[in-house]
């Protein structure tokens, strides 16, 4: 056999060794869609915080792979007895386990009035802290709520409505249709100069008959 020959089999057992251990790859390799294994040991997860009724509106991404997503949970009212739906927002580390750095376990509640408050959109800035935006109610209404974390979890005093003394309270509400109507917040974007601006719904009397019409509000930086 000359060398000429030789060379062209060689070629040729080469091209069908590269085409099998690429068939071999493609065989075991995930598809597009597949559920990735590594994420909460089957590709999802589920939590009881409180073993009632819970529910997630929106996720957003964090740098290093871990994740923060926003409902509602019910829990403990912070300045009353009993217990009603308050803002939930979670912290994940990339594998779907709850980030314990963050709030108390992973969560953290907002229960502003005893009554029925959700978070709707979320926005991760770029010092770790936590933007969200929904609804903080009163015992009568639910107003339009932007809520700022510290990327511990804790509120961000120097954001918000005006507290004791020059501390502010971490959020903010506004009651735009008045008392006994509902205001409520489902999308937030946040501008260049750190302006946030919040979109939704609010209540409009019109023919006998209250209909939600669209509403924006922009608010400032601090």
């Amino acid at each position: 056999m000359d060398n000429y020959t030789k060379g062209r089999r060689f070629a040729y057992r080469l091209v069908v060794t590269a085409l099998a251990a690429c068939t071999t790859g493609m065989a075991h390799a995930a598809h597009p869609g597949d559920l990735d294994g590594s994420f909460g040991g089957s590709g999802y997860l589920t939590n009881d915080f409180f073993g009632s009724n819970e529910q997630v509106y929106a996720v957003a991404p964090m740098r290093d792979g871990r994740f923060v997503a926003v409902g509602k949970v019910v829990g403990a009212n912070a300045h009353a007895t009993g217990s009603s739906e308050n803002m939930a927002i979670a912290r994940y580390l990339p594998n779907g386990t709850l980030d314990s750095s963050f709030g108390s376990g992973g969560l953290v509640q907002i229960d502003v009035d005893s009554a029925s408050d959700e978070a709707r959109t979320v926005r991760v800035m770029a010092d770790n802290g936590v933007l969200v935006a929904g609804s903080l109610s009163t015992s009568s209404h639910a107003d339009f709520g932007v809520v700022k974390l510290r990327a511990d979890g804790s509120l961000d005093t120097t954001f918000g409505e005006t507290d004791i003394g020059s501390t502010r309270k971490g959020y903010v509400r506004l009651d735009i249709a008045g008392v006994n109507f509902h205001d409520n917040g489902y999308a937030m974007a946040v501008q260049k100069d750190g302006r946030i601006v919040v979109a939704g719904t609010t209540p409009v009397f019109h023919d006998g008959f209250n209909y939600s019409q669209v509403a924006l509000a922009r608010f400032t930086a601090d």
